[in-house]
C-alpha cells in the first residue's frame, strides 16, 4: 500500500494524489491539526497525525533525521512511502534530501486552474566505496565515544589498535616498503576524498591536522548505519 508523508494539510492537493493509489495519509508537523474529512473516510484512505519536530525554521539536519525515521516506520509497517513536497522551502529541502537518501518517491503539487502532479527526480547521492564508509564511521565512533578533537593520527591509531587495516583498501594490499607509512597515506587519501564529497571539514591546529563530519556527513553516516 502507498501511504503520503507530507507536511501540513492541503486537502485539495492531497485528494489529487489519490489516483496514486494511497491507502494510508501521514501528515507531520509540530502541530499537524488534521480536520476530519468524511472523503477520506468513505475511500478507506487512513489518515495519521505525527507530532514532531519539524517546523518552520527547523535545521535542515533535524528536518532529515525525522523524515528518514518516518520511512523506515512506514516500511516496517509495510507501507511504501511517497514523499509530498510542501510549500515551506526548508521543510521541502529537508524531506527532498530524505527521500533521496532512501530512494524513495517524490512528488509536488502544482496548484492553478488545473492541479497538476509532478514526480520529482531522484538526486543520485553519492556512493561510497566501503574503505571510505569505513573511515567515516571510524570518525563518527570516536566521536560518539567523547572525544573532543579527532585528529589523523587518532583515526589511524584506533584503526591500528582495533586490527582493521585491510578495511582500509578495497583489494589485497601489496606487500614491501613501511607498512605504518603506506597505510597512513592510505588513510589521509580516503580523508581527502571524503572532505570533497563534504562529508568531512578538515581543521589545522598547529602541526596537527582534525576532522569532523559535516552536517551532510552526519545526515548521510546515520542513513547508512
Amino acid at each position: 500500500m502507498e501511504c503520503l508523508i507530507t507536511y501540513k494539510f492541503e486537502e485539495i492537493e492531497i485528494l489529487s494524489t489519490i489516483r496514486l493509489g494511497i491507502g494510508r495519509i501521514i501528515v507531520v508537523g509540530d502541530r499537524p491539526n488534521v480536520p476530519s474529512s468524511k472523503i477520506f473516510k468513505n475511500l478507506g484512505i487512513e489518515i495519521e497525525e505525527k507530532a514532531s519536530k519539524i517546523k518552520p525554521g527547523s535545521k535542515i539536519g533535524e528536518i532529515v533525521h525525522g523524515v528518514l525515521d518516518m520511512i523506515s516506520s512506514a516500511r516496517e509497517k509495510g507501507n511504501e512511502p511517497i514523499i509530498l513536497l510542501p510549500h515551506d522551502r526548508r521543510i521541502s529541502i529537508g524531506m527532498y534530501i530524505a527521500a533521496c537518501i532512501e530512494k524513495t518517491k517524490i512528488i509536488a503539487v502544482e496548484s492553478g486552474e488545473k492541479i497538476k502532479i509532478e514526480e520529482v527526480p531522484i538526486f543520485p547521492f553519492v556512493a561510497l566505496k566501503y574503505n571510505e564508509l569505513f573511515v567515516l564511521n571510524e570518525i563518527f565512533r570516536q566521536k560518539d565515544s567523547g572525544r573532543e578533537k579527532i585528529s589523523t593520527k587518532s583515526l589511524f591509531s584506533g584503526i591500528k589498535r582495533n586490527e582493521n587495516i585491510d578495511m582500509l583498501y578495497t583489494s589485497l594490499r601489496e606487500p614491501g616498503g613501511d607498512e605504518s607509512v603506506s597505510v597512513y597515506r592510505q588513510l589521509l587519501r580516503i580523508l581527502d576524498r571524503l572532505k570533497e564529497l563534504n562529508l568531512v571539514e578538515k581543521y589545522e591546529y598547529g602541526r596537527s591536522v582534525n576532522w569532523e563530519l559535516t552536517e551532510f556527513g552526519e545526515i548521510f553516516q546515520k542513513s547508512q548505519s
